[in-house]
This record gives structure tokens, sequence and C-alpha cells, in this order.
């Protein structure tokens, strides 16, 4: 299985550091984790919610709605069972749709971000000739990678990041003990609500992805209706119409 992408979007130097599968040349490797499905060759996927995650979006919903061009794969319910006998997917989701796209497509759009030890230019998949010269810390690429390849079933949570606000958690200063752990609770607490009420001014609204709908506070809906009575008199009747003898 091979996805057809327009010539224009093909860039000779970015073909060398990616076959059409979406598996990584030159020794890189990605952050997230990767899997490949029966009957659809070895072409890479992942989960749509890894690299939101990985990236700082809020959801996968939002992920793929700011991100048009990334390949979204439909997956059926005996791939489904394939994941969760591999130990990818919970056996809840058997029934439920999965988002899935291409690990080809995810590398195309944000290059070195979501590889191990990325470096601006030399990993990315669009060369425009700028080069970073500092490399990333590979402690810190190398501690996100087992930090999300560690999820072995999916499920629909966002670790690591405030899941309202894309903003990260203000870090816990000094270390955590037995004695003042609580106290740690409460600061991250105070710091997720403040967040919270500042999302919450700046979106009035909120979709919320899992009913489809979009919650609105209760001081901003409507508290009364306004009946307008119609004055006009009703439409006259026709009298039917007697048959002649």
């Amino acid at each position: 299985m091979s996805v057809m992408e327009p010539e224009e979007e093909l860039d000779p130097v970015g073909e060398t550091k990616v076959d059409l599968d979406g598996c990584l040349l030159g020794g890189r490797h990605y952050r997230v984790p990767t899997f490949a499905l029966p009957d659809r060759s070895n072409m890479l996927f992942m989960f749509s919610k890894d690299p939101a995650a990985l990236l700082g979006f809020r959801d996968s919903f939002v992920f793929l709605k700011k991100n048009p061009k990334l390949v979204k794969v439909h997956v059926n319910d005996a791939e489904k069972s394939h994941l969760v006998e591999m130990g990818l997917l919970r056996s809840t989701f058997r029934t439920r749709e999965v988002s899935v796209v291409t690990a080809r497509s995810v590398y195309k759009q944000f290059g070195h971000r979501v590889l191990k030890k990325g470096r601006k230019g030399r990993d990315d998949y669009y060369y425009t000739g700028e080069m970073e010269e500092e490399f990333l810390d590979d402690k810190d690429s190398e501690d996100d990678g087992k930090e999300v390849a560690g999820e072995k079933a999916w499920a629909p949570s966002f670790t690591g990041r405030n899941n309202i606000t894309n903003k990260r958690v203000t870090p816990l200063a000094g270390p955590v003990t037995e004695v003042n752990w609580m106290h740690h609770v409460a600061l991250s607490i105070r710091d997720f609500n403040t967040h919270l009420c500042e999302y919450r001014r700046e979106n009035p609204t909120f979709y919320d992805i899992h009913t489809n709908v979009y919650q609105i506070p209760v001081n901003k809906q409507p508290l009364k209706r306004l009946f307008l009575q119609d004055t006009k008199p009703p439409p006259k009747e026709k009298e039917p119409v007697k048959p002649s003898a």
C-alpha cells in the first residue's frame, strides 16, 4: 500500500531521509511509537495522539484539524484486533473509532521535531538551507521517546501537558517527599486552575470531541425567551362548493 502524493510535494533531498513506507533512513529514529498493519505492506503508522502530545497540541482532533496535509487512515475491526493482540490498543477500543496517521506524512510535516536527536535542517524533510548549530539535548530526546513508548495500550489521555490550555504545567519547586507531597499537589492544582480560567476567558466556547457539541458557559447562555404573538387574523377557510342539483 502506498499513498499517492503530488510531485510538487516531493523533495529530492527529503526522499533520501525517508522511504515511501515511512521508514527513516540514515540512522534516524522516531520519538513516538510506530507500527505496521496487516495487508498494508510495510507502511508505518502512528496513533495521532502520540505526535499530538509530543508537539504540544491539546488533543488529536486539534492536531488533525490544524494540519490537513496529514494522511489519516481508517482502521477496520480486523486491524484493531491485531493492535489489541500486539498490546498497542486497549480491548475497549475494538468497536470505537481510532485515529491513525501515516508516519511518513507526520515526518514530512514536522521533520526533526519528531525524531530522536533531531537537528533542524539536517533532519527535516524539506531542505531550506538553514542548519541548526546546536544539537538537541540527547538526554531529553531519549527520555521523551521512552516516555511515549511506555504507553503500551492506547487510551485517550494526554500526560505531561495541560490538556485544556496546551501549556506545560509549572515545574514543582524542590523534590517531592512523603512530607511535602500534598503541598506540591495543591500547587499543581492551583496552577492548572489558573490556566483553565485563562483558557475559558479567551475561549467562550469549548468543542467537546467526545460528544461533538460546542459547550457554552451558563453565564453566556440566554435566560429568557421572547414570544411575539401574531396579530394577523387567521385566514378564512373556504366554504366547500356544493354540487349543483
